[in-house]
């Protein structure tokens, strides 16, 4: 299963700060990408076979590409159902 997080550029300085912050974000961003995974495990193989890829934003919007649009629609209706919990 293809699913990526996207960290926004960001004009931190090289403080140590900012380097928590930007870890802090990641760690979040990793968090959303393995929960999408657990939530969607029953459709695995078909989004394997597809070959479309998951796109996760800072601000937690997802994405989907490349899938047929019954795959499409059927991964929208497990998210919003793992969201609902």
């Amino acid at each position: 299963m293809k699913v990526y997080y996207k960290l926004e550029d960001t004009e931190y300085d090289d403080t140590a700060l900012s380097k928590l912050a930007t870890s802090s974000i990641t760690m979040v961003l990793k968090y959303w990408k393995y929960r999408t995974m657990w939530d969607l495990r029953s459709l695995e193989a078909e989004i394997d076979e597809s070959g479309g890829i998951i796109i996760i934003e800072q601000s937690g919007r997802t994405h989907l590409r490349g899938f047929p649009r019954e795959l499409n629609d059927k991964i929208i209706e497990v998210l919003k159902a793992a969201d609902q919990c």
